[in-house]
């Protein structure tokens, strides 16, 4: 024995017995007969089905959700493009603003809609995927995938852009029942409209910077459209909304028997209660959209706005002066009058308070005074506004001086 295994015998002991009665055990064994078990041979082929299932069923989901917080979609913007492309007829560029513009409200209609806690249920998202379908056949979007500037195909429609739309279409539902319900004055295209807008805003609040690198890469130019604006009173408060008419004191529109704006611009807006307005206030309205349909006696719109300012507060706005002409400056100012330009009150954008009302032999006028110092004057219930020169309207600020400042 040598000196390597005589060491191991001494830390081990002896294993001799242990050896035999080993052999012994496996000799007098007896045989058993085999039975082969299929299923353990088929065990690792349900693990990998259950796998692969499991697999396609979750990869999706997870594909949804990274999908659902990007802020941007290649595959969406490229569709949108062709389709503008088609509209615009190779217009480029018009049809990459207005495909990103879209692109923006189509991600953030949903994001907005479930910030402010709406969801949607299986029954929703059916409708809405009808919906596609039924545009799908309406706009021809298989058209659409086959041109040169689409580059996409239907298995990545269905993947990639679908489920936005499908979202889109089924929160903007929502959204609109909602506006419905909080505002008994609500009409579908300014409810849709409203959709629409808060989509975009909620993107620019969240994803600035990365909405900034989509244009800057793909060399997109929204143009900066010169913001309107529209001035005039509060004349009603109603629940949450409110009745504006353009060019009008509150003084004038109590004068008015009946009270009907078939012609004027007068439109129902969401009295936003974090900047509530008054009856009585002259404020400004920033972008206003007004539907064509009118409601109630008043034959009134229903409006949105992207802004508004008040320019005088209802306390302020009671106070702007009222004058009569008397005899002496009559003469002189029906003939200066008598020379104004006349233009539709909607081709200018007045943008401040009223300097005055005058009263002209049963006739009300509204003054305004540019930062230009130039006049606008519109008689009260007529749409043709008056305006002047630098040098009339100076002569007319000369007539009314006296009793402006008296």
């Amino acid at each position: 024995m040598n000196e390597f295994k005589k060491a191991l015998m001494d830390v081990a002991g002896d294993l001799t017995e242990s050896e035999t009665a080993v052999k012994n055990a496996l000799l007098l064994k007896k045989p058993r007969n085999k039975r082969v078990k299929i299923g353990y041979y088929l065990l690792p082929v349900v693990i990998v089905s259950l796998f692969l299932f499991t697999w396609q069923l979750f990869i999706p989901q997870m594909m949804d959700i990274k999908q659902a917080d990007q802020p941007t979609n290649e595959d969406l913007f490229e569709f949108i493009t062709a389709l503008e492309e088609m509209d615009y007829k190779g217009d480029i560029e018009t049809s990459r603003a207005n495909a990103y513009l879209q692109m923006v409200e189509i991600i953030g209609i949903p994001k907005y809609a479930k910030s402010t806690g709406i969801t949607i249920s299986d029954e929703d998202r059916q409708q809405a995927k009808n919906l596609l379908e039924q545009k799908w056949r309406e706009r021809d979007f298989a058209g659409v995938l086959a041109s040169a500037s689409a580059h996409i195909s239907k298995g990545k429609f269905d993947e990639n852009i679908a489920p936005l739309l499908i979202e889109r279409f089924a929160y903007a539902k929502k959204l609109e029942e909602r506006m419905y319900q909080d505002y008994a004055k609500m009409l579908p295209g300014i409810a849709n409209s409203y959709g629409d807008f808060m989509g975009s805003s909620y993107m620019e609040a969240h994803y600035k910077s990365q909405l900034d690198q989509f244009k800057e890469q793909h060399n997109i130019i929204i143009s900066a459209n010169k913001s309107s604006s529209t001035s005039g009173s509060v004349v009603a408060v109603e629940d949450n909304m409110f009745l504006f008419v353009k060019n009008m004191t509150t003084n004038e529109y109590n004068q008015m028997s009946p009270r009907i704006f078939v012609d004027k611009f007068a439109a129902w807006f969401i009295n936003d209660p974090q900047k509530p307005v008054q009856v009585g206030d002259y404020v400004n309205l920033k972008e206003t959209v007004i539907s064509e349909d009118r409601i109630g006696t008043e034959f009134a719109g229903v409006g949105l706005h992207y802004g508004l300012e008040i320019l005088l507060p209802k306390e302020h706005a009671q106070k702007i002066k009222e004058i009569s002409l008397t005899e002496p400056v009559l003469e002189e100012f029906n003939e200066i009058y008598g020379k104004a330009t006349l233009i539709n009150e909607e081709a200018i954008e007045i943008l401040e308070p009223p300097l005055c009302i005058v009263h002209i032999e049963g006739k009300s006028y509204t003054v305004w005074q540019n930062e230009k110092d130039l006049l606008y004057i519109l008689q009260f219930g007529k749409k043709e506004l008056a305006t002047f020169t630098e040098s009339t309207s100076k002569k007319i600020l000369t007539l009314f001086q006296q009793f402006i400042y008296e």
